[in-house]
């Protein structure tokens, strides 16, 4: 069987996007990857099975607090065929959120509320964070690497292979995309070294938020044509409206929605419980938009 190497699977894979974009009426860069984080429930998903039961209650268990039950991340489409989702589950290759199934159940049923988005901004952020992430698709996930996410043992998580394709958690998979695709906004530590919460906490700390906010400064991010009625509705209609609603609002009016919620997720001195209920709003904005409007 022919085979490609990881570099020419990003080729190919980035010609196929620029030519479906083509097709597309949708087209939007943006220099914003998020990190998508879901915070556990005392409540455990009745749709689990036994083995993922006690792997959500070890993860929030041995965690700081918050305790985040899974991380992922989430890159804005540069056009309609895109998928925005990169992640790993339990039993799982990672893959893009369409191939597992079940979108609408996982991000918009019963976690609706409980997921948590954190911007991470630089030149290019998203097409190089998506570029690096197709290299990585089918990486084994690996339950055992979770033990070498907490103290004493993640001392020695730099020991771990690190390499394109060597088994990961969720958490372990989006640092090491993360560290490869954007190395002046990587984690500090080994991919290895984080469990959900930690990487979280990482990405959410006021020096990254800093380094995020710095950068769209100086950037188009926040340029889009709305009038104060537009924004307003389109906030609304993202974090409470119809799905009718939410589809009958133009790229425009979500795009300046979305700008809102990531400047306010970036606003210095808020207390926890404010930027909880802003991060909360920003990734309801982000998945209704992908999985409602596309």
């Amino acid at each position: 069987m022919l085979g490609f190497s990881n570099e020419q699977l990003r080729v190919i894979k980035q010609a196929d996007s620029g030519n479906e974009a083509t097709h597309s009426t949708h087209s939007t860069r943006s220099p914003v990857a998020y990190l998508l984080a879901l915070e556990g429930s005392s409540t455990p998903d009745p749709a689990w099975g036994l083995a993922e039961t006690a792997l959500d209650i070890a993860v929030q268990l041995f965690q700081p607090s918050p305790a985040i039950s899974h991380v992922e991340l989430f890159l804005p489409q540069n056009n309609t065929f895109d998928d925005p989702n990169f992640a790993t589950y339990l039993g799982c290759l990672a893959g893009w959120g369409k191939s597992f199934g079940g979108q609408r159940s996982f991000y918009l049923g019963r976690n609706a509320s409980l997921w948590r988005a954190v911007p991470i901004a630089a030149q290019d952020a998203s097409d190089r964070v998506r570029t690096e992430a197709v290299g990585h698709e089918g990486t084994p996930y690996s339950l055992s690497r979770y033990a070498m996410s907490v103290p004493p043992f993640r001392a020695f998580s730099g020991m771990l292979p690190n390499g394109v394709g060597a088994p990961a958690h969720c958490a372990t998979l989006s640092a090491r995309v993360l560290q490869r695709a954007l190395p002046e906004r990587a984690p500090m530590h080994s991919s290895g070294w984080y469990g959900p919460s930690t990487l979280f906490l990482e990405m959410e700390s006021s020096n990254s938020l800093e380094k995020t906010r710095e950068f769209l400064k100086n950037s188009t991010f926040t340029t889009t044509d709305c009038s104060n009625y537009e924004e307003t509705n389109a906030l609304h209609m993202l974090m409470g409206g119809s799905d009718e609603e939410v589809v009958n609002l133009t790229d425009a009016q979500v795009q300046r929605a979305i700008t809102i919620l990531t400047e306010r997720a970036l606003q210095p001195g808020m207390d926890a419980t404010a930027r909880r209920i802003v991060q909360r709003q920003l990734a309801t904005a982000l998945l209704r938009d992908s999985i409602v409007r596309k």
